[in-house]
């Protein structure tokens, strides 16, 4: 999968789901702007929200940066994923008028500070699933271990990727698809407070991301 849309694979997920409110729709690889025609909102939306995420995977940074629309009840949120191969960092904000665009809210700032907390950690970008006995330990807010599923369409092309570590809780938000600009993401985002269960997660409330993606799209 490429590095690109492995990151929108999964802040679309961690990002929140969605009156005919008309917003924008983009996606940018590149900065912390895109421009795209005005959409009719569906059934429920009625925020257009602004998305962006920062990931380090590998060793190099990447930026997402979406327009969509979403839900104003799960707008201003940041939350974060880590693990040994990546983390990704992302945040939310929203306005309520036609074609409105709201400023990049900063995403959540890294901590060394431990937390107790030690999960599994795993990542694999070919299968919707992956195991290992290696482990992370949790930092700052990141208060749950995540399980997390993907797989995204764009056209005829099928990625799938898997990846297991530490999150902050705005980040479980269980099963959803979403899409924009061609993409769609069906992913699985389940939570506990330790590595040994693994239970669906608390959405506050729904992605996730997805990454990315309550910071989050419909």
């Amino acid at each position: 999968m490429k590095p690109s849309l492995c990151i929108a694979s999964i802040l679309f997920a961690v990002l929140a789901e969605g009156n005919a409110l008309r917003c924008q729709q983009c996606i940018s690889a590149t900065g912390t702007q895109c421009a795209g025609d005005l959409q009719t909102c569906p059934p429920g939306a009625d925020a257009c929200v602004t998305a962006y995420s920062t990931t380090t995977m590998a060793g190099i940074d990447m930026n997402m940066f979406m327009r969509r629309c979403g839900l104003l009840a799960d707008c201003q949120e940041t939350g974060s994923i880590v693990n040994p191969l990546m983390s990704l960092r992302a945040s939310s904000s929203c306005c309520t008028t036609d074609g409105c665009t709201s400023a990049v809210k900063p995403v959540p700032p890294v901590s060394s500070q431990p937390n107790g907390l030690v999960c599994r950690a795993c990542f694999d970008a070919t299968s919707t699933s992956c195991h290992s006995e290696d482990t992370i330990q949790c930092t700052g807010k990141e208060t749950k271990c995540i399980r997390y599923a993907g797989t995204t369409t764009a056209g005829s092309q099928i990625s799938k990727i898997a990846l297991r570590g530490c999150a902050t809780p705005s980040i479980c938000t269980g099963k959803k698809v979403t899409s924009i600009g061609g993409l769609t993401v069906e992913a699985e985002l389940v939570c506990t407070d330790s590595s040994n269960r693994l239970g669906r997660g608390i959405f506050l409330p729904v992605l996730t991301g997805l990454l990315l993606l309550k910071l989050f799209f419909i």
